[in-house]
């Protein structure tokens, strides 16, 4: 894995609810590692659509 690189955002307090759900019901270890599966994801599922436009 490549080095980590600590950054800050915020989120609505809606957001980190469901993120402590999801983190409670076992599915990610901690809200960091769920954040790093969804960034993870979206950029994949629209890396091709992105291709080429910058």
């Amino acid at each position: 894995m490549s080095r980590v690189v600590v950054t800050n955002v915020r989120l609505s307090r809606d957001l980190v609810r469901m993120l402590d759900s999801l983190v409670k019901k076992k599915l990610f270890s901690s809200r960091s590692e769920a954040i790093r599966v969804f960034c993870r994801e979206y950029i994949h599922e629209n890396s091709d659509n992105n291709e080429g436009n910058a």
